[in-house]
């Protein structure tokens, strides 16, 4: 899989990639997912996406400045969700310090669980959609615990 990453996934992912414009110009922005009609299963979204940066725009010793891109990256998807953020908590990924969260959105019917990392000069979101109260569930925990960067 591209992305310099590896993750335990129920199903096959299936790649799209989009050109997202910014203040930096047009980002490329990957995403890798499956998705579940079946109202049985737990989870009926799987998603897990990158986009990479220009070289040394956040510094490898600038913690703060990716503390607040994370923090902000979560705010931002909340507010696409039109959601609340009901926790975003440190998450540590093999020595790369991360962002995990719960966004409840849909007046509080579904949730999206995420787990976020800048490592080098690439953005990692990893996500999984259910309802509220399928929310915690195993299937969920392995998708996003199995994720690996590679090196």
């Amino acid at each position: 899989m591209e992305g310099n990453f590896s993750i335990l996934s129920p199903a096959k992912l299936e790649e799209k990639k989009q050109l997202i414009p910014s203040e930096l110009g047009k980002i490329e922005y990957y995403t890798y997912s499956c998705h579940f009609e079946d109202p049985k299963e737990k989870n009926f979204a799987y998603v897990v996406s990158y986009s990479d940066y220009p070289k040394g725009m956040i510094p490898l010793d600038s913690i703060n400045i990716r503390e607040e891109f994370l923090a902000s990256s979560m705010e931002a998807a909340a507010e696409n969700l039109k959601g609340e953020i009901v926790y975003a908590q440190p998450e540590i990924q093999q020595d790369i310090n991360g962002l995990r969260g719960r966004i409840e959105y849909s007046n509080g019917a579904a949730v999206m669980r995420t787990k976020m990392f800048f490592h080098q000069d690439r953005f990692y979101s990893i996500q999984v959609f259910s309802t509220s109260a399928n929310s915690l569930n195993k299937d969920s925990e392995k998708f996003l615990g199995s994720f690996r960067f590679l090196e």
